[in-house]
């Protein structure tokens, strides 16, 4: 065999597109599976387009440091933004909900509210506690209900005794001005109580639905906080006592099969519902929400914070 007078060069165009090529299909693949891992819908978008209910507000992730504080309890508690933090971006998004409740119907007036979600973890006890505060700081009486007497969050995040609540209140175990707590001008909360053996019982009954009249004559508005949608029929009982459902949905934390079922459910009970808010949305991951462009308007990216008294002191987390 004869020895070629110079050395092969490589195709080295040949394998770079191999190597585009490769890493590309390695990409689509990786992708996919952490897809199939991850069946949580992404997108603000993607929970529009599923819902297809009215568009009633969308809150930006909180992310920075300054938000969260350690709390010696387990598990985490979301921080009230809109009274820590009236001037963030978040705060209006909060103002901006109650807004779009108050013109949502001119035939209408909402005086009374149940806050839901498909799932734990999207929010639902956040969305309600900020909510309840943006009314009140508009001049509305506001009453504050935790009605999830499963896993209630409310008595926690504005640092109550839950010693007696909604579920002694609705067995005439106590009164209701002896279990009700004002924690600032114009706010009222009553918290769960001790959780019972049935929750479901004790809201399906004649007395609670006296309760809710009794509630909407003392208040300008009521909001109940009730448990996710695919776990009980607690919050579709509940709405059929009150003007309506506002149900929260988080991306990447509810799922298309869940959402799906939760759609089903209010379909199928006959549920007014009043709207969809989308909370914990990323400002950068979303480039086509208003708050990629709204951000710029506010001296801060997300929301900067003032650390509040021990009080307040709490960590964050989704309920």
């Amino acid at each position: 065999a004869s020895i070629p007078e110079a050395p092969v060069s490589p195709k080295k165009k040949l394998i770079l597109v191999g190597g585009i090529v490769a890493g590309s299909l390695l990409y689509i693949v990786t992708a996919f599976v952490l897809d199939l891992m991850d069946p949580s819908i992404k997108t603000a978008k993607e929970i529009r387009q599923l819902f297809k209910y009215t568009w009633l507000g969308m809150i930006p992730e909180s992310r920075k440091k300054g938000l969260f504080w350690q709390q010696k309890i387990n598990g985490n508690v979301p921080q009230l933004v809109v009274r820590d933090v009236p001037h963030g971006i978040t705060s209006e998004a909060y103002r901006m909900l109650e807004a779009n409740l108050k013109f949502l119907s001119p035939d209408q007036v909402l005086k009374r509210i149940v806050v839901t979600s498909s799932v734990a973890q999207e929010g639902k006890s956040t969305v309600s506690a900020n909510l309840a505060i943006a009314m009140a700081q508009v001049g509305r009486r506001v009453l504050l209900v935790d009605a999830d007497m499963r896993h209630p969050m409310q008595h926690h995040i504005w640092d109550l005794a839950n010693t007696v609540g909604l579920s002694e209140v609705i067995v005439h175990q106590t009164q209701f001005e002896f279990a009700v707590r004002e924690v600032m001008d114009n706010l009222d909360v009553l918290p769960s109580g001790v959780i019972p053996p049935n929750s479901l019982a004790l809201l399906n009954s004649k007395r609670m639905a006296s309760l809710v009249e009794y509630f909407s004559q003392k208040y300008d508005f009521v909001i109940f906080d009730t448990p996710p949608l695919v776990l009980t029929a607690d919050a579709m009982t509940l709405g059929k006592m009150t003007d309506g459902i506002l149900l929260v949905a988080r991306p990447k934390v509810v799922d298309r099969v869940s959402a799906t079922a939760s759609k089903e459910f209010l379909l199928r009970s006959g549920q007014q519902v009043l709207g969809l808010v989308i909370n914990g949305v990323s400002v950068e991951g979303e480039p086509d929400s208003y708050f990629h462009h709204a951000k710029a308007y506010y001296k801060e990216e997300l929301i900067t914070s003032t650390i509040p008294d021990s009080k307040t002191k709490k960590n964050h987390i989704r309920f």
